[in-house]
Parts: structure tokens; sequence; C-alpha cells
């Protein structure tokens, strides 16, 4: 989000193509924000729009795609690994992918 409302502030929306994945609309943080942008929104527990629920495809992420473009993961472990593979499966260069991920601590729970 924080990169998305930086591209707001400088003018520059056409900097991003944003994929956001979630089980349900309500779970998705900032959905409202996200669908204004334009963001590919993919649900795997309920419909959005004309697509149906299912997880994320390689070939969805194909028009979000620019050659030489830095690709950016950002969410849990389990996602980013996930989205990184189908990135590569789609032709993106591992080099340009960056990955950052987030989880629990480690800590007692």
């Amino acid at each position: 989000m924080s990169m998305l409302r930086h591209a707001r502030a400088i003018g520059r929306e056409d900097l991003l193509r944003i994929a956001v994945s979630a089980r349900t609309l309500a779970q998705l943080p900032y959905a409202d924000e996200l669908v204004a942008a334009g963001a590919l929104v993919v649900l795997s527990r309920e419909q959005h729009g004309i697509r149906p629920p299912g997880r994320l495809r390689a070939d969805e992420l194909l028009p979000l795609w620019e050659p030489d473009q830095t690709t950016y993961v950002c969410g849990s472990t389990r996602f980013a690994e996930a989205a990184t593979q189908l990135l590569v499966a789609s032709g993106r260069p591992p080099s340009t992918i960056r990955v950052e991920r987030f989880g629990p601590s480690g800590g007692p729970a």
C-alpha cells in the first residue's frame, strides 16, 4: 500500500501493476483502495467480478508484466514462495524479483 500511495502522491500510478490475493474480499486489507487502483484481485473462496474463486495463476500475471521491470512480492512466506514460483513460471527472470516475507516472530503464542 505504501508503494501505491506514494505513486498516487507523485501522480505516477502508471508505475505500478498490482495483483493481490485473499480468501474473501472482506479479508483483504485495503480492498476498496486496491480495487479503485485497478489491482488484479484474486479471491480463493468467492467470486470477484467475472473471475471465479481460485488461486492466482501464472497466466493472470502475464498482462501485468513488462520486460526489464522489477517485480515486488510481499506476503506470508507461503504466499511469497508460491507467487515467486508463478512469476518464474511465467517467464520473469529471478534476478528481477524482490521478495519481502512476513509472518510469526517465533515467540511464544
